[in-house]
């Protein structure tokens, strides 16, 4: 019997088990209960509520331990340092929560579609619970082959993840001090989820003073690591790097603003007065020529030469 009521939902539950982790479940009940978020609980006549948490808290620790047996055989020559971090972006909400799409989870997940909650880590949450709930039915060395020949090895990339920055607020906070700016965070508001149970906090990043992007996670930390994450793959973006290596246009000071006003000033001053020296010129200019005329209009009629004659009237 499959643990839902309608026939779609049973024909998904099979193929994903079949299919992806590729065995068939006996005990489906467990199985139903892992992909029940706290959103869309279910109470017992005795008022208890059941939800995937119990299994998410077992699960978390199996991972764990499946994870870090499989790195330390991968990696034979790496120091625990490696290890440690490593194993921390595997099994991270963020990383686990992309693999739980990846698989298909998604679509299994029964949550409350209407609350105002943000699930963030809705996903990974139940991956986890899905691992508890395989080791209770099949034991440790089946989960551990399930999850290491069905899960890692042909949806995690080890090698990739072994790049990943995961403090993006320390290379924001270095990409800061490089380029001279000063980063804050502000909480600009706290969401209260499951009736008040559980609270989200929307944090947003500043660069000098300038807004540049928001988060939401369940704790501040975590809110402020998302942001920085968002803002870093703004800022370091190829258009964002030009603008903060070009230099920037500064407001002109009150100094600087009373010297281009005298300047502009003194620049007016000079066109007024060669208008005024071009004015003056010309009017000499006509005075000359009024003289000469009358000088020209004085002279006796002898000392104004005569036309020459024509010459048909010479040869007469």
């Amino acid at each position: 019997m499959w643990p839902w009521k309608h026939k779609k939902e049973d024909e998904a539950f099979y193929h994903f088990f079949k299919n992806i982790l590729g065995f068939t479940p006996r005990n489906t009940r467990v199985y139903q209960i892992a992909f029940i978020h706290r959103s869309q609980s279910e109470e017992t006549m005795q008022g208890h509520r059941i939800n995937n948490e119990r299994l998410e808290y077992l699960g978390d620790a199996v991972l764990g331990a499946i994870v870090a047996e499989y790195l330390y055989k991968k990696f034979p020559s790496a120091g625990e340092g490696f290890l440690t971090e490593t194993r921390s972006k595997i099994v991270s909400r963020a990383s686990l929560g992309r693999l739980a799409k990846r698989i298909g989870l998604h679509d299994l997940i029964k949550y409350n579609r209407e609350s105002q909650g943000v699930f963030k880590s809705m996903e990974g949450d139940a991956f986890e619970a899905l691992v508890g709930a395989i080791y209770l039915e099949k034991g440790y060395k089946f989960t551990r082959r399930v999850i290491i020949n069905r899960v890692l090895q042909l949806y995690v990339d080890v090698e990739e993840l072994t790049q990943t920055v995961v403090n993006h607020k320390g290379l924001m906070i270095d990409w800061a001090q490089k380029h001279r700016k000063r980063l804050t965070f502000k909480v600009l508001q706290v969401i209260p989820i499951d009736n008040g149970a559980r609270r989200q906090y929307e944090v947003e990043l500043y660069l000098s003073g300038q807004p540049i992007t928001t988060a939401i996670d369940y704790t501040i930390k975590s809110a402020e690591q998302r942001a920085s994450e968002k803002a870093y793959a703004i800022v370091t973006q190829p258009k964002a790097q030009e603008e903060n290596s070009a230099t920037t246009e500064q407001p002109l000071k009150e100094e600087e603003t009373k010297d281009v006003a005298t300047d502009e000033a003194a620049i007016t001053d000079e066109t007024t007065v060669t208008e005024k020296a071009d004015t003056t010129d010309e009017a000499t200019t006509i005075d000359e020529d009024i003289v000469t005329a009358k000088d020209t209009a004085t002279e006796s009629p002898e000392q104004v030469a005569a036309p020459p004659e024509d010459s048909d009237n010479q040869s007469e």
